[in-house]
C-alpha cells in the first residue's frame, strides 16, 4: 500500500512533464505517447505579444483544460557571433475550455512576462500539446 502511495505521488509530481493531467473522480487523466493523435494544433500565428491558433479534438471524448507548451526559440541575427545569453524560453498555458469530440476551439496566449523586444535576433515560437483532461468515463 505504501509503494502504491509513493507511485501516485511520483505521478502527481511528474505528470505535467510527462503529458498527463490531474485526475478527479468525475474526470479521467490522459497519458498518451503521441498527444497529437488526440488533439491537434493548427493555424498558429505569432506576433509580438500574442500567439494564437486552433485546437482540434480528434477523439470521441469531451476534453477539457488542454495544456500547451510554447517554445520561444531565439534566433540570433549573427549566429557566428551570438550574444552572451539567449532570451529564449518555454511557457506552459492551459486552455480553459471544453473541447467536444470532433470540434475546434480557438486559443490566444499572451506571454507573461512579455518576450523582450530586441534588434539582435528574433523569436520563433512553436506550440505543442502536452496534456488534457478527458471528461466522463
Amino acid at each position: 500500500m505504501r509503494l502504491l502511495a509513493s507511485i501516485f505521488a511520483l505521478v502527481a509530481v511528474l505528470g505535467p512533464l510527462g503529458g498527463t493531467c490531474v485526475t478527479s473522480s468525475a474526470e479521467t487523466s490522459i497519458a498518451d505517447e503521441q498527444p497529437s493523435r488526440i488533439v491537434t494544433v493548427r493555424d498558429v500565428t505569432s506576433r509580438p505579444g500574442l500567439v494564437s491558433g486552433v485546437l482540434v479534438n480528434r477523439s470521441e471524448k469531451l476534453l477539457r483544460d488542454v495544456r500547451l507548451l510554447f517554445h520561444h526559440t531565439w534566433l540570433w541575427k549573427n549566429e557566428m557571433h551570438p550574444g552572451e545569453e539567449s532570451p529564449g524560453r518555454v511557457d506552459y498555458y492551459t486552455v480553459r475550455s471544453d473541447l467536444p469530440p470532433g470540434a475546434t476551439v480557438d486559443f490566444s496566449y499572451k506571454p507573461e512576462p512579455p518576450l523582450p523586444d530586441r534588434d539582435d535576433g528574433r523569436f520563433e515560437t512553436t506550440v505543442e500539446v502536452v496534456g488534457w483532461t478527458e471528461v466522463g468515463r
